[in-house]
């Protein structure tokens, strides 16, 4: 087979390069790697990758840790869109969590600062999760699609999902359904050490059964990704996800952990959308793009001191309409120009 080489577009943005070629320290978890490895949760695909950490402070959330850095100290885009959010804490975040792992192509990961890119709070590193676009049909109309199940022993978890691609000569559509359902978890012998009566009493979660309490949830979803052709020069790409998670549980602090009888977080919701126009060699430059982005984050809170006192609620809905223009220029054979502005309105 002929020579490959890995292709990064995060480290210079908007521009692809090779990966033997750069400067920083990257990664690209492909789409076959994606599937081969295993996990429930996107971030989790990461774990492999040098220089990342993936924390989980509940079997429903996760958030990587790059060189150090986490939460809101590291930059997180979906196909090249700002996904972070200012109100989002410098702790453990659990966001990037919510995004459909059945729509994304590839994750590149670009370690150490890239302020002057993404922003004062890359730091740590940056992000792209980088959706599946599907491509033109050169002749007629083209269908396919795939059907998956998936079944886990260890939290009697069940999911499946189901994906269905349209192809035609201006136009070519992905669509997406996924749900999955995760019973509590079976720790290993039955011995729980976040439980409550180990960490305070020293005493073995066993008396509690076998499974890990309030560990289950349930998250269901669904994607759209589209190109249209808009001319001779130009394409129009669409993306637009939403899921939902409820059940999740801070399952340390439970049954008198941190003085709580029930801590959670119910319900969690994503729905994030971007229409793009790209436009080639137009108005002396090679490429130009902009880009409309909603992205809404919903989530709850719940906590209870006791079983007989009143539950505290609390649900945060935070929503940021971005506003993109970029342009590039090649200049010889070594020198790329690229200019452009992004604005963030937040409510």
């Amino acid at each position: 087979s002929g020579f490959q080489s890995e292709v990064q577009v995060t480290a210079t943005r908007g521009v692809e390069e090779p990966r033997t070629g750069l400067p920083q320290g990257t990664s690209v978890v492909s789409r076959s790697q994606i599937d081969a490895r295993r996990f429930q949760l996107l971030p989790q695909a990461l774990s492999a990758e040098p220089g990342i950490l993936v924390q989980q402070t509940t079997s429903a959330q996760a958030s990587p840790t790059i060189r150090g850095f986490t939460g809101s100290a590291n930059v997180y885009l979906l196909d090249g869109v700002r996904f972070n959010l200012s109100s989002w804490r410098g702790g453990p975040s659990q966001y990037m969590a919510w995004v459909n792992a059945a729509a994304v192509d590839r994750l590149e990961v670009v370690r150490g600062p890239a302020s002057v890119q993404y922003g004062s709070d890359a730091l740590g590193g940056t992000v792209n999760v980088v959706t599946s676009q599907p491509t033109f049909a050169l002749g007629g109309m083209r269908y396919g699609g795939d059907v998956t199940a998936a079944f886990g022993s260890a939290g009697s978890s069940t999911g499946g999902g189901a994906n269905l691609l349209v192809q035609g000569r201006n136009a070519a559509f992905r669509f997406g359904l996924s749900g999955r359902t995760v019973g509590d978890l079976r720790a290993g012998k039955g011995l729980d050490s976040h439980a409550a009566v180990t960490r305070f009493f020293d005493i073995s979660s066993n008396v509690n059964g076998s499974k890990m309490p309030s560990t289950g949830y349930e998250q269901t979803g669904g994607y759209l990704n589209g190109q249209i052709r808009a001319g001779e020069k130009g394409t129009v790409n669409i993306r637009y996800m939403h899921e939902r998670q409820t059940g999740a549980s801070r399952y340390d602090r439970i049954d008198g952990g941190a003085g709580l009888y029930r801590s959670g977080f119910d319900p969690q919701e994503l729905d994030f959308a971007l229409v793009r126009y790209e436009r080639r060699a137009s108005l002396g430059f090679d490429s130009i793009s902009g880009t409309f982005s909603i992205n809404r984050q919903a989530d709850g809170t719940s906590e209870q001191t006791r079983p007989t006192t009143v539950i505290d609620r609390q649900r945060a809905v935070n929503q940021a309409y971005g506003y993109q223009l970029d342009a590039q220029r090649r200049i010889g054979m070594r020198q790329q120009f690229s200019v452009g502005t992004e604005l963030y309105d937040e409510r």
